[in-house]
């Protein structure tokens, strides 16, 4: 797939790796039960993506303890950090969902090939970049206060930020992972949605084009409007990415290399 291709040219870096605290690792073949998936797996391998990832979050991150990037089979489309293990997997069903997700979705569905290709990269580059900050924040032992999705979310946004090749779809890949058409999202939202891990999906679309505008309000007045974030909330925006750059600063300087 081409957004395969486009992922690599956005994570791609030059320079040696100080110290490899990323590994790659992929599920043996064997255990893949989906011939899709199989073929899927072995694009992966065969264009080192996942080395690659690797690679660049090695020459990003110094960690305490080293950290696995794993991918493979899983059953259902998800991402995950597992503690114990320290490894983010990335289920290989997630990717022909998300690209399923764009072409359905009523907002981007009559998009352009080329189009779709960077929202597929896009959400691919923040939920990589979410679980990533999981693994930072158990890595680390970072404070949290409050829900640590929360905080994930924000690093990650932060994190994308910084990156000017990964911004734009970063932040637009977020916005869309975010997303629901209309007729789904009811009048009101269950008990169990509100008392959540995760804040509500248009709740973390704002706060991500919140820090992306706050950040480079010219840049990103359209996040704004896809994220539909009201008047108030948007002249809150720059002190609140001025609080995030200060926090993660503060937490992350001996992590970020």
């Amino acid at each position: 797939m081409n957004f395969l291709l486009r992922l690599l040219l956005l994570l791609a870096a030059t320079g040696p790796v100080a110290a490899q605290s990323v590994t790659a690792t992929y599920q043996p073949m064997g255990q893949i039960r989906s011939p899709e998936l199989r073929n899927l797996q072995a694009d992966w391998q065969r264009n080192r993506l996942l080395e690659t990832m690797a690679e660049q979050f090695s020459r990003q991150f110094s960690l305490r303890q080293q950290l696995k990037l794993g991918l493979g089979e899983c059953g259902t489309p998800n991402a995950f950090y597992k503690s114990d293990a320290k490894i983010i997997v990335l289920c290989l069903e997630l990717i022909p969902d998300l690209v399923n997700r764009v072409i359905t979705h009523p907002g981007t569905r009559n998009l352009e090939r080329d189009s779709i290709q960077n929202v597929v990269t896009g959400a691919l580059v923040f939920i990589v970049f979410h679980e990533l900050d999981h693994a930072i924040i158990d890595i680390e032992r970072l404070p949290v206060l409050g829900r640590e999705e929360d905080a994930a979310d924000m690093l990650s946004t932060y994190l994308i930020l910084q990156e000017p090749a990964l911004a734009d779809r970063g932040v637009a890949g977020g916005i869309f992972f975010f997303s629901k058409p209309a007729s789904s999202i009811p009048g009101f939202f269950s008990q169990h949605s509100l008392s959540a891990e995760h804040a509500l999906n248009p709740q973390r679309a704002a706060n991500l084009a919140c820090a992306a505008y706050g950040k480079d309000p010219q840049r990103f007045a359209w996040a704004m409007h896809a994220a539909r974030v009201s008047t108030q909330r948007a002249n809150r925006c720059a002190s609140e990415y001025a609080h995030l750059d200060r926090s993660v600063r503060d937490l992350l300087h001996k992590v970020i290399r």
